[in-house]
C-alpha cells in the first residue's frame, strides 16, 4: 500500500525498483529507516502486489515524476538464464530502463550490477579497467550497464554503479553458499563444494550492502562524473575454501569437493574507490568473520 504522502506529496521521493527481492527487502527497509516511510516508495514488478509495494507499470505512470533519486536492484539473478535464452535476459536487464527514461525521468540512479562482467578473469581486477567478458550471464551485465549509461547521458542525469560480488542475510536463496553452510551447520549434513573451492566470494552482509546503496542516493547529485563505478566486495580476499574450512575447524561442518563448478571465480575485486566512498559515508568494512557467525548462528540483522 503506497502511503498518502507518496500519493499526495509534491516534494520528491525516493523509490526502490526491486523491493521485494532478497536485497531490495533489505535496501527498501534501510530506505524508509532512514528518510522515512512516508517518503520512499517500493517498487516490484510481481502480478501478486504485496502491501507496501506498487507495481512497476503504477508506478511509472502515477509516481515516477515525484522521484528524485532510484535504487535499482532488479536485476536478473539465475545465472542458467542468460544460457538458455539470451535475448529474454537481456530484456529482463534492460526493458524497464527504458521505460523509466522514455517516460521522462530525469533524476538520479543508485544501480546494483555484478561483479560477474568480470567473468574469465583471474588475479585482482579494477573499475577502470577493460575486460573481456567470457560468460553470458556477465555479459548481460556489462551490456545493462552499457544502456544504463547511454540513458544517462542523454537526460543530463548521473549515475552510480555497483558491482557486487556476493551479499548474504535472512532471504537469501537457500543454495547460495552461506545459506547452505548455515544449513549444514544446523542439521548435520555434508556439505557439497563443487569445484576445489578456490573461487572467491569476498562477502558482504546484506545489511551492509543496502546500507552503502542507500547513503549513495546523497552523494550520486554531486559526483563529478556523470556514471561512475564501484566494486562491491569485502576488502579481505576470501575463497570458498576459505571459509568451509574455517566453519569445519568452529562448527565442526563436514564438507566435501565434487564435481566441476559451473561457474568459477578467479578473480578478485580492488576495492579502493570504494574505501574511498565509504569513508565519504562514515562507513568502515565490518568484520568479516564476526558477521559470519552471527549469520550461521542466527543473530544476523532481519530485513
Amino acid at each position: 500500500m503506497v502511503s498518502k504522502f507518496a500519493r499526495e506529496s509534491q516534494e520528491s521521493l525516493v523509490a526502490v525498483i526491486g523491493a521485494s527481492g532478497f536485497l531490495g527487502r533489505w535496501v527498501f527497509k534501510k530506505a524508509k529507516e532512514r528518510f522515512g516511510t512516508d517518503r520512499v516508495l517500493g517498487v516490484c514488478f510481481s502480478k501478486k502486489i504485496q502491501e507496501d509495494y506498487v507495481d512497476f507499470e503504477e508506478f511509472v505512470s502515477k509516481y515516477l515524476s515525484k522521484v528524485r533519486t532510484l535504487i535499482i536492484t532488479a536485476g536478473n539473478s539465475n545465472h542458467a538464464l542468460p544460457h538458455q535464452d539470451f535475448e529474454k535476459t537481456y530484456l529482463m536487464e534492460t526493458g524497464y530502463l527504458g521505460r523509466i527514461f522514455t517516460s521522462g525521468f530525469h533524476g538520479h540512479i543508485v544501480y546494483l550490477s555484478s561483479a560477474a562482467v568480470y567473468y574469465g578473469s583471474k588475479g585482482i581486477v579494477k573499475e577502470q579497467q577493460v575486460y573481456p567478458v567470457k560468460d553470458e550471464y556477465g555479459l548481460a551485465k556489462l551490456l545493462a550497464e552499457h544502456s544504463l549509461r547511454c540513458y544517462i547521458r542523454m537526460s543530463a542525469s548521473k549515475a552510480i554503479v555497483y558491482r557486487l560480488m556476493y551479499a548474504y542475510g535472512d532471504g537469501e536463496r537457500p543454495t547460495r553458499l552461506l545459506a547452505m553452510v548455515k544449513k549444514s551447520i544446523k542439521t548435520g549434513e555434508v556439505l557439497r563444494v563443487y569445484g576445489t573451492g578456490t573461487s572467491y566470494v569476498n562477502p558482504l552482509p546484506a545489511w551492509f550492502v543496502a546500507e552503502i546503496l542507500v547513503r549513495s542516493t546523497e552523494l550520486v547529485e554531486t559526483q563529478t562524473v556523470d556514471f561512475d563505478i564501484f566494486n562491491l566486495a569485502h576488502e579481505q580476499p576470501l575463497r570458498v575454501i576459505d571459509i568451509v574450512d574455517h566453519m569445519k575447524e568452529r562448527y565442526a561442518l563436514k564438507y566435501e569437493l565434487c564435481g566441476p563448478e559451473s561457474y568459477p571465480v578467479d578473480f578478485y575485486v580492488d576495492v579502493s574507490k570504494l574505501r574511498t566512498i565509504l569513508s565519504k559515508m562514515g562507513l568502515a568494512f565490518p568484520n568479516v568473520w564476526e558477521e559470519i557467525t552471527k549469520y550461521v548462528e542466527g543473530g544476523e540483522r532481519v530485513a
